[in-house]
């Protein structure tokens, strides 16, 4: 009996030791604990595209009940002032912190172009409404993956632009004004491949430095009107790309017409720039738009911008082309819901209560493989993610070139939501 008694004691001691170290590696997360979600953005030099992107997170946690999966959500701000190491800590810091699900960006590329391998090492989820380097969702793929995008991408925005100046407008003589970063090398590179295939040869390239001022960007437009260029197409931000398109209107004396990527909508550009350059260039600025087949679009952009009201009643919008950056809020809108759908999703899961690490690993794959369609203002996201490869390099890309299209600025300086009538 003593044998017996002495057998039970030792299982009983294993049996309790094996459940302590199980409850370390997979603490169950208590169901009142708040989940939290970084948004990692530039508040100080770009602030209304950071707030246009937290105003639609917290617009589409609104009408969740500021909850995911059944938890309390809490979203906590985080300004990197474009400085990339300062991002870097702020990605660091949410990898290791139990209580993140994930990170959202903000307007800048750079950040996540330099940093993104430690992303995706990490296992943290970054959802991008803005960032448009091409490379960003493809600097890995498979299991090691955790880069998703909801905005423009660069691989199809240069084409995109080249195609509309060209083929649609008629444009024979291009000059390409290119912001002095990765960006605009990026960019470059495209574009010059995109005419080539044409048989066009660009009448001029120019490189523009950030925070160029007036000086600079009159010798610019100077160069531009001595090329004979019959357009031009710019990639800049709104700082530059506002001295840019004063310097070509008063230095233009033919015909001119001006296609700006969005880069210059993550500011409130038309404060600075004269009703009278906009048109006499026939401004044109590139823009995801809704598809027309989406037909319960308008009412989500209404349920949206409800919620925007509700949680800032300061701004009392009642039409998007009120907000500065309005894509921003938006793609952020979509990218949350979408984000609220696989996280209810993954809740399922077994790995969602075995700590942080496991369940990002069930919220990526639940972004991958989505099991209802999500609806969002831009489209019905049936669905928005598939799992990466090589083979499939746009799996994490939820828009596509259906959603590109054109603005122009009104008179009184706002750019208004587009809807394509030809997306296929």
């Amino acid at each position: 009996m003593s044998i017996l008694r002495t057998c039970l004691a030792s299982l009983t001691t294993i049996f309790v030791s094996m459940h302590s170290v199980f409850a370390q590696e997979a603490p169950v997360t208590p169901p009142d604990t708040a989940i939290e979600l970084y948004v990692d953005a530039d508040f100080t030099l770009n602030a209304p595209s950071a707030a246009a992107i937290e105003l639609g997170i917290r617009s589409a946690l609104h009408l969740s009940g500021d909850r995911i999966a059944g938890q309390p959500v809490r979203l906590i701000r985080r300004d990197h002032a474009g400085n990339v190491r300062r991002s870097h800590q702020t990605l660091q810091e949410a990898a290791e912190n139990p209580n993140v699900l994930a990170v959202f960006g903000g307007l800048h590329s750079p950040p996540y172009l330099q940093h993104g391998s430690d992303v995706n090492a990490s296992g943290l989820p970054l959802l991008l409404p803005w960032s448009a380097a091409g490379a960003l969702t493809r600097l890995s793929s498979g299991d090691s993956n955790f880069i998703f995008r909801l905005s423009v991408d660069d691989t199809k925005a240069t084409k995109f632009l080249i195609t509309e100046a060209v083929d649609e407008g008629g444009c024979k003589a291009p000059a390409l004004l290119l912001l002095d970063t990765g960006w605009g090398h990026f960019a470059h590179d495209k574009m010059m491949a995109e005419l080539d295939a044409k048989g066009i040869r660009p009448a001029h390239i120019g490189f523009i430095t950030v925070g160029l001022g007036r000086v600079s960007a009159k010798a610019i437009a100077n160069e531009v009107v001595r090329s004979k260029a019959d357009c031009a197409i710019m990639l800049a931000n709104a700082g530059e790309g506002s001295l840019i398109t004063e310097a070509l209107a008063q230095t233009a004396t033919g015909k001119l017409d001006l296609y700006s990527h969005w880069g210059i909508a993550s500011d409130d550009f038309s404060k600075s720039t004269s009703v009278a350059a906009r048109e006499k260039l026939h401004l044109r600025v590139l823009q995801t738009c809704n598809v027309a087949s989406h037909v319960s679009a308008s009412d989500r952009l209404e349920e949206a911008l409800a919620a925007a009201r509700a949680v800032d009643p300061s701004r009392d919008l009642t039409d998007l082309s009120e907000l500065p950056a309005n894509v921003g809020f938006v793609h952020a809108f979509d990218l949350t819901r979408i984000l609220i759908a696989a996280a209810d999703q993954a809740s399922f899961d077994d790995r969602w209560q075995e700590g942080i690490k496991s369940r990002r690993v069930a919220l990526k794959e639940a972004l991958e493989g989505l099991h209802a369609p999500v609806d969002g203002v831009m489209d019905l996201y049936a669905p928005p993610f598939a799992p990466s490869s090589a083979q499939e390099p746009d799996a994490h890309e939820a828009l596509g070139t259906r959603h590109l299209c054109f603005a122009q600025f009104t008179p009184d300086g706002r750019l208004p939501w587009s809807i394509r009538t030809d997306a296929q």
